[in-house]
This record gives structure tokens, C-alpha cells and sequence, in this order.
């Protein structure tokens, strides 16, 4: 397998005999875009995008589920990413992160991927690669959201509340059920990030924002709740261009309590065609276990088939 040029060849892998979460830990405080998130080295280089906080640690569960193998990197917000202009828009931000991309492996196939707001940037990425010739022989979506695309059933066809109320009983017991470890908190959370953005008058407060409503920043630091609201508002206006080439979209079945993500109908509007893979549990828990084991047994045998060259 050839070797990638990188800011990270200088940089020392996680050992294998260290715990997960020590490798992730350590990862954390690397100052790289691109980060090697496992020691495999087979099948093409399959790079994930960070979610909506700038990091990856998102997908420990994930490159632990795909197997010791397959080679698995991380793209990442550095710090000089968190406090620049690059998330006024998604595109700009793919930009960035094709630009180190190209860096680190300048020449062959690639598979892109992400999770949630990941997933949007993964897909700008692959339309820019493909655009200066590079193949990208499969774009992975992760219960992907593209908050600006219409599709599915929309607010106002009475089916759609009757697919919400369908869905009580799944987000019972996927969200509250296997969640009751920290129900209290999570109750806790929410009602404080409501009572933050809105007063009793509807009016906003400055120091609310909607993402505190489905994101817990508490712990993080001020610099990441700046990244991920300007991310969150990148995405909330980013109209993505029609992709051509092949895309997975894994989809968790069971929907948020007040809205349907409508995952696979939305990725449909600008990637035709697509495959689907519906996964038991909820957009958050999509990457944890034992939901993440359904996700990483499909797309091993998707990626092991996928030509080297």
C-alpha cells in the first residue's frame, strides 16, 4: 500500500495497546486537519468529516465497529478553522479541508463520509474533487442532514403528522428508553436551553441559540459553541448542486419527536440515484452500539469491493 504525503507522517500514530479512549484524548489535541484514526491499511482511505462541533471524536464507535483494517482518517476543525470566516458558508469550508485533502494525498481514489452537518460537507467536497478530476468512488452518508433541501412529505399534507405520531412509540423506546441513564439531564437540558432562547413573549435572548436545544455544549469551550452555531447557520442556508456519483445513505428509522429529518427523500433531491440502508435507533444514537454495528457490517463488505485504482 503506498504511502500518503502529510503534515502527519512526522506526527506519532495511536499504538494499538492503548485504550480508545486515550487514542481519542490524544487526537484531540493534535493540530492537523487530517488525522489517522486507526493503524489499517487496506481498501482506499476513507476520511470522515466532523460533525457539527468541529471534532471527530464522534466516530470512535464507528472506526472501532469497522474493524482493524480498513484505513480510516478524521477531518477535522483545527483552531485556526474555529476562528476564521471559512464556516460563512459549507462551501467555503470543503474548500479548505479539499485543499489539505489534496495535500495530504495528492493523487488516487477516495471515499468521503460524515455524520449529521458532516455529511454536507463531505458531499460539497466530493463535488469539488470530482470537479479537478478526482475519483471518489463512494460518498458515505451518516444519517446525513441537508437542512435547505425540500423532500418528502412536507408540513402541511396531514401525512406528515400522522408519520410523527407513528413515530412516538419508536422514539419512546430508542430516545428515552435507551437513553434512561441520563434522562434527568437530558430533560434538565432541554427545558434550560428553551427557557435561554425564548421568553414567555416569544422573544429571542441573546444567549440562546437553537442548537442548544438538541446539543449539549456544556464542557465545550466558547470557541466551539461560536464554530458550531456559524456551522449550524452555514448549513441551514447551504443549497447543495446536483452530485453524480455513487452515494450510500445510511438512515436511522426512528425520527426527532417534533420534526421528521426525512433523510433519505432530501439526499434524494441532489443525488440520484441513491442507495439506502435504514438502521434501528435515533439520529444521535446512530453511532454508538449496538446501533453503529449494523451500520459498520453493511459498509465493510461496500468498501471492501470498491477498486483500488
Amino acid at each position: 500500500m503506498r504511502r500518503h504525503s502529510s503534515t502527519s507522517e512526522s506526527s506519532p500514530k495511536p499504538a494499538s495497546s492503548r485504550t480508545t479512549a486515550s487514542i481519542w484524548r490524544l487526537i484531540s489535541k493534535k493540530n492537523e486537519i487530517i488525522l489517522r484514526l486507526n493503524e489499517g491499511d487496506a481498501g482506499l482511505p476513507f476520511y470522515c468529516v466532523h460533525p457539527l462541533g468541529g471534532d471527530v471524536a464522534s466516530y470512535s464507535q464507528f472506526v472501532s465497529a469497522l474493524g482493524p483494517h480498513q484505513q480510516i482518517y478524521g477531518i477535522q476543525a483545527t483552531k485556526s478553522v474555529l476562528h476564521s470566516n471559512l464556516t460563512d458558508s459549507i462551501e467555503l469550508l470543503a474548500e479548505h479541508y479539499v485543499e489539505a485533502l489534496r495535500s495530504f494525498q495528492p493523487h488516487g481514489p477516495l471515499v468521503l463520509g460524515g455524520w449529521s452537518v458532516g455529511a454536507p460537507i463531505a458531499l460539497d467536497m466530493a463535488r469539488q474533487l470530482q470537479a479537478v478530476g478526482r475519483q471518489v468512488p463512494l460518498l458515505v452518508i451518516l444519517d446525513g442532514i441537508l437542512a435547505n433541501v425540500r423532500g418528502g412529505i412536507q408540513i402541511w399534507d396531514p401525512r406528515y403528522y400522522w408519520r410523527l405520531a407513528s413515530n412516538i412509540p419508536k422514539w419512546i423506546a430508542n430516545d428515552l428508553i435507551e437513553g434512561r441513564h441520563n434522562i434527568g439531564r437530558r430533560v434538565r437540558a432541554r427545558l434550560s436551553a428553551i427557557l435561554r432562547i425564548a421568553d414567555r413573549r416569544g422573544k429571542v435572548i441573546s444567549n440562546g441559540h437553537e442548537i442548544d436545544t438538541f446539543v449539549d455544549t456544556t464542557g465545550w469551550p466558547p470557541e466551539q459553541i461560536s464554530f458550531a452555531r456559524r456551522l449550524y447557520a452555514a448549513n441551514e442556508a447551504y443549497v447543495p448542486r446536483p452530485y453524480n456519483g455513487r452515494v450510500i445513505v445510511y438512515a436511522a428509522k426512528t425520527q426527532p419527536l417534533f420534526h421528521l429529518l426525512q433523510v433519505e427523500a432530501t439526499w434524494g433531491q441532489v443525488c440520484s440515484p441513491i442507495e439506502t440502508v435504514r438502521i434501528d435507533g435515533t439520529h444521535l444514537s446512530f453511532l454508538h452500539q449496538p446501533r453503529v454495528s449494523a451500520v459498520a457490517s453493511d459498509l465493510r463488505s461496500r468498501l471492501e469491493r470498491l477498486p483500488m485504482e
